[in-house]
């Protein structure tokens, strides 16, 4: 393959990993989100090998970034509501415990339930 045809494969590899990632972030799979941001660092360092040795770059490379740049931004806007939500259950988490440590200095005191052995 040439580079142009190399390049072409990379950028769809790193569709590919981009959408695995959005779907990781969705289901909160933590794992597989690091999984291919990993992947993807390493694809990254590919494509800009390839953008070297292409002269001129392809016109089909901006569209491809482009999309890359959607999808990334799509990405990062499920990682700030999942962000968000996680906040909301800390919060109220917190709010419960509160509520929780007031009732328990409502309840009066138990008396031990053996005061003798006989």
């Amino acid at each position: 393959m040439n580079a142009a045809a190399d390049l072409s494969e990379a950028y769809k590899e790193w569709r590919r990993l981009a959408l695995a990632e959005g779907a990781a972030i969705r289901t909160r799979n933590w794992n597989v989100v690091s999984d291919c941001q990993e992947a993807l660092r390493r694809l990254q360092t590919r494509i800009s090998e390839l953008r070297a040795a292409e002269n001129p770059v392809p016109a089909t490379d901006a569209r491809a970034v482009a999309e890359l740049v959607e999808i990334g931004k799509k990405n990062l806007g499920w990682i700030i509501r999942i962000r968000e939500i996680v906040r909301q259950e800390a919060e109220a988490g917190e709010h419960s415990s509160r509520n929780l440590r007031r009732l328990r200095s409502y309840a009066p005191a138990r008396p031990p339930g053996w005061t003798s052995v006989s």
